[in-house]
């Protein structure tokens, strides 16, 4: 019973691969690319500046997901290496082993919370920096108007939006990643 039903998931997880084209995480992620397409050429065409600091922003961004990649699929991989092992250590393994064993998952649970508190936070620090930077670059460059003012942020705020969700996107992507070279292997 147990290898039809691993047989069965590991069936849906390549088809989940291969046929990836109506799933809700891939048109979400389109819908992402999509609106930060529209809201970034919107900021070019009010204010240059505020522009190429969006750009600037998410190249940093880019570069701490870039920098922490390897981390984060060397966490998943033991993560899920413990994890793997659960099912025969509960049919198996005594109390003090199956709660040596959670504790472990759990802690490798804590270490990616931590790397993706660590990388997120430094995210949204750029995003404020750019925030921050977008009004005093749209008010120094001499725009009085209010309403050009608060479209600028407006298009900034949609912009962050958009960019702040790359990273849950690559997060998954790598735990995926991850999962998929497994299954591969089998």
């Amino acid at each position: 019973m147990r290898s039809s039903q691993t047989d069965a998931s590991i069936e849906t997880a390549s088809s989940w691969r291969s046929d990836d084209e109506g799933k809700p995480e891939v048109l979400s992620l389109r819908a992402v690319f999509a609106s930060f397409r529209w809201r970034i050429l919107a900021t070019w065409l009010l204010q240059t500046h505020v522009f190429v600091a969006c750009l600037t922003a998410t190249g940093v961004i880019l570069i701490i997901y870039t920098v922490t990649s390897q981390r984060t699929l060397a966490l998943n991989k033991d993560a899920n290496d413990e994890s793997e092992k659960s099912v025969a250590l509960i049919a198996d393994a005594t109390i003090a082993e199956v709660r040596s064993h959670f504790g472990r998952l759990m802690r490798w649970n804590i270490r990616l919370s931590d790397l993706e508190t660590a990388t997120f936070s430094l995210s949204w620090l750029v995003m404020v920096a750019l925030l921050l930077f977008s009004v005093i670059a749209t008010i120094q460059s001499g725009v009085t108007a209010q309403g050009k003012v608060l479209s600028i942020l407006m298009y900034v705020f949609g912009y962050i939006e958009s960019v702040i969700a790359l990273p849950l996107f690559y997060q998954q992507f790598l735990r995926l990643r991850e999962i998929a070279g497994r299954l591969e292997a089998r």
